[in-house]
């Protein structure tokens, strides 16, 4: 075991230099208010004026009418939900599970409770729960700190790790920084006495670019031969053929088949990697603030049409911004060169994308202003923000009943 891994393992805190690299692990337990311990990269960090105005700004925000988002109906989720529950790849998914004795959920750090599929809940009884935050380097050490206490009440059995899977450091003299979840992931599969984990995730949480640094890591360390091949098990076929690395992409959707892979050649151990499976309608419809969550973060494979759905997209950016007033994360305020916060999502869009005002109509120009928005908050550019509560220790992961099922048929 190396000094990440031991640091991990005790709780001891690691070291700048330590957690540069391309997917980063991190201590158990960080000191929350410890900025050399920050988790990853913080593109934000709060300014002179926004910490010396942090009181004032909070007090304003407390006059801000009250929403509850758990009764807004959600833009464009009718003409969406709509043959959207993969029935099909579940099977095969919970057939295959029989083989794992080690699930590997992966989720958006950002959305940590909306990003759990309601099918997973199953998947996690009886095996070791192992959850991988991504999108680490885009939160700091205290909201890491609250994440993982929440995870901690919610999933007492689970273990977490959080990962920085950034896309533009790809160099293979920092995988090391990936040790402890290799480390952690193969632990987990001896202490079952099995050889095989299974990899889930719900579609774009970056559960591909996981597996690929797993995968790499392995062949720099010798355990995996060169030679080394992967099946891939669809429904009606399964074949060998010669290993890759799984494609990665920014866009909900890509892994389309259940795939094996070596993860350890002596003793042999295999993780498989499976399709991203979006929840059914009646989840949003349920739960509609992780509609706007999964909308915001990128994580519904959404149509041009939807895209291009202008009351839709407000609708998401809104959302963010009622995230950010409600956990005073009032990094928009200097952002967006505001005087104040504000609950208007107008008045937030109206400082983006000027340029093209005299150029394009209202529709396209607020379009623009949506993605720019959006594209601040999925770049850290807006702080560092999760969408879900984690001051709610009393959620409780969705259950299914035979009358969802009912109604997903007659639909």
């Amino acid at each position: 075991m190396n000094g990440i891994a031991r640091r991990a393992t005790t709780c001891l805190p690691i070291t700048a230099h330590e957690v540069s690299g391309l997917i980063r692990c991190f201590s158990a337990r960080p000191d929350p208010n410890a900025d050399e311990h920050h988790v990853g990269r913080q593109l934000s960090r709060p300014t002179e004026r926004q910490l010396s105005s942090h009181e004032k700004w909070s007090n304003a925000v407390k006059r801000f009418p009250k929403r509850n988002w758990k009764e807004v109906e959600p833009i464009g989720l009718e003409d969406w939900s709509a043959a959207r529950y993969e029935h099909e790849g579940l099977a095969n998914i919970h057939k295959r599970s029989y083989d794992a004795s080690v699930l590997l959920e992966i989720r958006d750090v950002r959305v940590p409770a909306s990003s759990h599929h309601p099918s997973f809940t199953r998947l996690a009884k009886h095996r070791e729960h192992l959850i991988a935050y991504t999108h680490a380097d885009l939160i700091d050490a205290k909201t890491r700190y609250r994440v993982e206490n929440w995870t901690s009440a919610i999933w007492p059995e689970s273990k977490s790790i959080f990962l920085d899977t950034r896309a533009d450091c790809r160099t293979k003299d920092t995988l090391h920084h990936f040790d402890i979840a290799f480390d952690t992931l193969l632990h987990c599969m001896e202490q079952k006495s099995q050889n095989f984990a299974l990899t889930v995730g719900v579609p774009n949480v970056g559960k591909s670019s996981v597996l690929m640094s797993l995968l790499r890591l392995g062949r720099q360390r010798g355990l995996i031969p060169k030679n080394a091949v992967k099946t891939r098990v669809s429904p009606t076929k399964r074949s060998t053929i010669n290993g890759r690395q799984p494609g990665v992409e920014d866009k909900p959707g890509k892994t389309r088949e259940i795939t094996e892979y070596l993860l350890r050649e002596k003793p042999r151990a295999f993780f498989m990697d499976v399709p991203g499976i979006t929840p059914p309608g009646f989840y949003f419809k349920e739960r509609p603030e992780a509609w706007f969550s999964f909308g915001a973060t990128n994580l519904l494979p959404l149509g041009e049409d939807a895209l291009q759905n202008v009351e839709m997209q407000k609708q998401f950016c809104d959302y963010v911004l009622y995230c950010a007033n409600r956990d005073r994360v009032f990094h928009y305020v200097d952002k967006l060169r505001l005087d104040g916060p504000t609950d208007d999502i107008n008045e937030c869009l109206s400082k983006l994308a000027n340029k093209y005002a005299t150029k394009w109509d209202d529709k396209k120009l607020t379009l623009k202003r949506c993605e720019n928005f959006l594209k601040l908050y999925n770049t850290g550019n807006l702080g560092p923000l999760v969408l879900d509560d984690m001051s709610d220790f009393r959620w409780k992961p969705f259950k299914f009943s035979d009358g969802h099922f009912n109604k997903q048929e007659n639909m």
